[in-house]
This record gives C-alpha cells, sequence and structure tokens, in this order.
C-alpha cells in the first residue's frame, strides 16, 4: 500500500508526444510492473540519439500490425535490448492495455498559457493525439 493506504500505482500510461524539430511521433507507451510497451521504433539502442527515429504519423494505440518494442526495466533500465520476439504473450497483454486506454484517453488540447501566473515559462501547444 502506498500513503494513506492507497494501492501503489501497478502501471503507467504514456500518450503520444511529437517531435517540433523533426516531425515524427513517439508513442504511445505503456509500463506495467517491471515490463515498458513502446508502439513504434524510438527507443531502444538508438534512444540515447540526439533525434532517435519515430513514426511519421500517431498510430492507433494498440493495433496489431504496428512495431512494438518491449522493454524489462528490471534488467534493462536504459532501454537497450527490445524483447518483443522473445516474449509475444507479453507484448498482446501490454498491447491490450494500450487499447484500453486509448478508449478513454483524451488529448491535451491546445493551450494558451499566457494567463500563467509563471510567465517567465514558454507558452505551450500540444499536437493532435489519435
Amino acid at each position: 500500500m502506498g500513503r494513506s493506504d492507497q494501492p501503489v500505482r501497478q502501471e503507467i500510461f504514456v500518450g503520444y508526444v511529437k517531435n517540433d524539430y523533426t516531425g515524427q511521433w513517439y508513442g504511445p507507451a505503456v509500463r506495467v510492473r517491471n515490463w515498458k510497451l513502446l508502439q513504434g521504433t524510438s527507443g531502444g539502442p538508438d534512444a540515447q540519439h540526439d533525434r532517435p527515429t519515430g513514426t511519421d504519423d500517431p498510430i492507433p494505440a494498440g493495433i496489431v500490425n504496428s512495431t512494438y518494442l518491449l522493454f524489462d526495466l528490471s534488467q534493462d533500465p536504459g532501454e537497450e535490448n527490445d524483447l518483443s520476439k522473445e516474449y509475444p504473450l507479453i507484448v498482446e497483454e501490454l498491447r491490450y492495455h494500450l487499447e484500453v486506454y486509448q478508449q478513454s484517453y483524451i488529448p491535451p488540447q491546445p493551450d494558451d498559457d499566457t494567463g500563467c501566473p509563471f510567465s517567465a515559462w514558454p507558452n505551450t501547444t500540444m499536437g493532435p493525439t489519435l
């Protein structure tokens, strides 16, 4: 149990991110226990590269014919070794988690931060998410 007897969070969903410099999309991803599933091709050994490869357009989360990378973060915190071929059943389970999140996920909307009291921070805008 966590603070105030609340259950410890067992999974984390990460939505799409667009690299404004390259115009490529990354994600989504889900972490469940020690496993992290990333949809698309960003991550892995190229993750430390200044501009790792991504996908040109966001892809609906959880689709079967997408590319997926699977990492065991307890053994590989740097996400260097893709295990998706060795553990297809875990890929399938985590892909299902992405599908469930996709059904209720509401993307961040374009936002004008000019009214933000932290005026030293730059204005932010978020791209669309499928």
